[in-house]
């Protein structure tokens, strides 16, 4: 059972707070929730057929209300993408992405995702 706040231990509503399925005392509660950051992000097109996106998160944390943290904790994340529509073939796309998590509140992470997806007719 988690808290009202959480549903299957991830935190509704915002990417800021720390999620309680990454405690790794078993606690329940959320942490890091007097914090200070900033999320930004740019979409953009490069040519008629090629996307990007970029998201850039960071964070300062002082604990909470009823258990703050001795030192400041910190996070950066950074998360690049680009999508890609070939024009000879009608409904494929092809995504790739890379993102990047570093500081102190859930560690060094980092991430790679591939996708080839088609939305159409496949006749054989």
């Amino acid at each position: 059972a988690f808290t009202s706040y959480s549903s299957y231990g991830f935190c509704i509503g915002s990417s800021m707070v720390t999620s309680p399925i990454y405690n790794q005392s078993g606690n329940l509660s959320m942490r890091d929730t007097r914090m200070r950051g900033i999320h930004a992000g740019i979409k953009g097109y490069i040519g008629k057929h090629l996307d990007y996106r970029l998201i850039f998160q960071y964070r300062k944390s002082w604990g909470t209300v009823f258990v703050p943290n001795i030192d400041i904790k910190r996070n950066t994340a950074l998360l690049v993408e680009a999508n890609y529509k070939p024009l000879k073939t009608d409904g494929l796309n092809i995504k790739a992405q890379i993102a990047f998590d570093r500081g102190s509140i859930v560690g060094n992470n980092t991430g790679f995702l591939i996708g080839v997806a088609y939305k159409g007719r496949l006749m054989f």
